[in-house]
């Protein structure tokens, strides 16, 4: 579906069950008391707890990535720089740019524009390194910037849907965990006269991740407004939109949090981590001691390294 369908489909959507944000605030009330009361005796603990959708999937996909990463000076994500990364900055420049401004209009130079006036000074010192006139690839990567600028356009929506972008939203709960995030783009809700809706771009591929992470949003903007949004969707770049499932997301990644909540706890109390390998390990700052990551072509399941060894 398109992202204009999409949005005129949604404001004839029903009304989304009123009780399940205070049902989700109840959840996760209960798990941040049980996360103080398992850890009232630890010294250090810098409550409240700051967590992110980050934090959460890390957990999820590995518990030694989510410890490792949790203790570095500063996470390592990706060995250096790497264009589709910068694409992907590239899209959601340009898509806060027609929201708020109006289409683009030469995407290199615009995007360069863009980043400077907003002090992005490493973001501009890679753009140019790509685009440099000595690289080869410089002209393909300029079109697809141009490609991504016009993909854009579809955000040329009715100004009476009040566009946000780079929305921080979030809220504290229990005195103990402070649920934080940022959503790529906020259309409509309380005030506006329009129902609320979530939009993540997205410049690669479907993936179930795309999906946890606007899930976790919705929770964020349940607890945060005391309703549920009434959509919530994923964006990519060929104006296809993914509808996320919206009734019920905000209880399920709820227990989401919560289940992360007891694993902290386990960890404070001496449990060690469960390791799993993945593409994960790629970003993992102790990927190259950790004898779970030494067998990237490993099934899955969970491994445990020897003593001395891992996080």
């Amino acid at each position: 579906m398109r992202l204009r369908e999409w949005l005129e489909e949604v404001e004839g959507r029903a009304t989304l069950d009123p009780h399940e944000p205070a049902a989700a605030r109840d959840r996760l009330e209960a798990a941040a008391a049980d996360l103080a009361g398992s850890l009232q005796e630890i010294g250090g603990v810098p409550w409240p707890l700051s967590v992110t959708n980050s934090v959460v999937a890390d957990l999820h996909r590995c518990e030694g990535l989510a410890v490792a990463r949790a203790g570095a000076d500063e996470p390592k994500r990706h060995d250096g720089p790497d264009w589709r990364r910068l694409a992907g900055e590239a899209l959601g420049a340009y898509v806060a740019h027609v929201l708020v401004e109006g289409p683009v209009a030469e995407a290199a130079d615009d995007l360069a524009s863009m980043w400077r006036a907003a002090g992005e000074w490493d973001r501009v010192d890679r753009l140019e390194a790509y685009l440099s006139a000595a690289d080869p690839a410089a002209a393909p990567r300029r079109a697809e910037l141009d490609t991504l600028a016009r993909a854009a356009l579809a955000f040329d929506v009715d100004r009476g849907w009040v566009p946000r972008v780079e929305l921080p939203i979030g809220t504290t709960v229990g005195g103990a965990l402070a649920l934080r995030g940022r959503v790529d783009v906020v259309l409509g809700g309380p005030g506006t006269g329009r129902p609320a809706v979530l939009v993540e771009v997205k410049s690669g591929g479907p993936h179930p991740e795309h999906h946890a992470q606007l899930r976790h949003y919705v929770l964020l903007a349940a607890l945060r407004h005391g309703e549920m949004p009434a959509a919530a969707g994923v964006w990519y770049p060929d104006d296809s939109l993914v509808d996320v499932h919206v009734p019920g997301a905000a209880e399920s990644s709820a227990e989401r949090v919560a289940a992360m909540a007891r694993r902290l706890a386990a960890f404070w109390e001496g449990a060690p981590p469960t390791l799993r390998a993945g593409a994960h390990c790629r970003w993992c700052p102790v990927a190259d001691t950790c004898a779970a990551a030494a067998d990237p072509g490993d099934d899955g399941e969970p491994v445990r390294p020897p003593a001395g060894e891992g996080p």
